[in-house]
């Protein structure tokens, strides 16, 4: 396909500035593919497009309505696609649906118009297809596009072990934004991540897991590890205290509380709450072990479909541990950037934790692997290079 004669529409109901990872993927999809001189539209919810982060942006933005979005969602979009059909009248279109309810009532008019049809698969919106809940609207919405992007290999082939077609599954990692999130080394930076550090602890070693507070992310089997490290480590190791940043239900905070409590460790423990998009940086620089040691929740097929905040704190100089399920494997090298284990194996991730918490140069070297990694094959450039190959060889329908 010729896709520089071609109108490239990203559909996304959450873009920034709020910052969840697919408003973020949505946003950098955006950015790429204006960079490249293609004409590119986000369409997102109007309170968000009107922000003045757009102003100034090499693509436009097309509001999509959220007033009773909820209620009336497939109306909604189908008054937007004839909107956006009456606009580019004689063009080709790709159209970039971020989930694929976005792409439930679009396929229908890629289909009579010969627009192409580019879905994103995230995590458990896929992994969900496994279980006796299927959902065969999602399947037919995958195996109607034109392309279906993973944002990890285990993604992947949960869209082809649901039917799509292999010629039409590709990998398309999450990348991340280095200018965003990288080492602190000006004063300033500096002297706001030591305050930061000073509130946690005088002088030890920083856990940090930032994430939602679920059952999936793990932070039980840290509280678990913590609890034999304290019988393990020597006295004159250094002190240590787990950061459990993020919200959550209250009943799994109160679980964990609790188990803090019972294992003795609950000085350790710090449940800081809510960190705002703007202070992740300074949180990512203060620690000094990333762990989120991510499990399947089987009964729901509830997996970490990538795990961007390894990615993160990896851009950020930082060692990371993270439960070998799902996606993580491609965000994490295992003795490169830092430890794939067992998410049920509270021993390995006892041992791992033991060797960062007691060798500052294995944490230094991990995380100067890990940011050089992330330079080279995850920058939002490295990533929308790969993209821009990929929506190169789409089809040509539009005759």
């Amino acid at each position: 396909m010729h896709t520089d004669q071609a109108v490239h529409i990203v559909l996304s109901e959450n873009v920034p500035p709020t910052w969840g990872g697919v408003a973020r993927v949505a946003f950098n999809v955006c950015v790429v593919l204006a960079e490249a001189g293609l004409p590119t539209v986000l369409c997102g919810f109007d309170r968000y497009v009107a922000d003045p982060l757009y102003r100034g942006q090499k693509f436009s933005v097309l509001p999509i309505p959220s007033r009773g979005w909820k209620m009336a969602k497939d109306l909604t979009m189908a008054l937007l696609l004839w909107r956006i059909s009456r606009r580019y009248r004689g063009r080709p279109i790709v159209l970039y649906a971020l989930t694929w309810k976005l792409a439930r009532i679009a396929r229908f008019f890629c289909a009579r118009r010969g627009w192409r049809l580019v879905v994103f698969a995230h995590g458990l919106e896929v992994t969900k297809q496994l279980t006796g809940n299927a959902n065969p609207s999602m399947a037919r919405v995958f195996q109607a596009a034109d392309l279906c992007l993973g944002v990890s290999r285990y993604t992947a082939e949960v869209l082809t072990a649901i039917g799509v077609p292999e010629h039409k599954v590709r990998v398309l990692n999450n990348s991340v934004d280095t200018a965003e999130f990288y080492p602190c080394t000006d004063p300033a930076e500096s002297d706001a991540v030591r305050s930061l550090r000073a509130r946690i602890i005088d002088d030890g070693v920083i856990i940090l897991t930032l994430a939602r507070v679920i059952q999936r992310k793990g932070q039980d089997s840290v509280i678990q590890a913590l609890s034999r490290l304290r019988q393990r480590l020597p006295a004159d190791a250094p002190h240590v205290r787990y950061v459990v940043a993020g919200r959550g239900p209250e009943a799994e905070l109160m679980r964990l509380k609790a188990l803090a409590q019972q294992l003795g460790v609950s000085d350790q423990v710090i449940f800081w709450g809510y960190v705002p998009a703007e202070q992740m940086r300074a949180f990512y620089n203060a620690c000094d072990i990333y762990v989120m040691n991510s499990r399947i929740i089987d009964r729901n097929q509830d997996v970490e479909g990538f795990g961007i905040t390894f990615l993160e704190a990896s851009a950020c100089g930082k060692p990371v541990i993270g439960g070998r399920s799902g996606g993580i494997p491609d965000a994490v090298a295992d003795g490169v950037s830092g430890y794939l284990v067992d998410p049920e194996d509270i021993d390995t991730l006892t041992e791992q934790l033991y060797q960062l918490i007691t060798d500052p140069e294995l944490r230094r070297t991990l995380g100067a692997n890990g940011l050089r990694r992330v330079q080279l094959e995850f920058t939002v450039p490295a990533i929308g290079a790969q993209l821009l190959a990929l929506i190169e060889n789409l089809p040509d329908k539009s005759s």
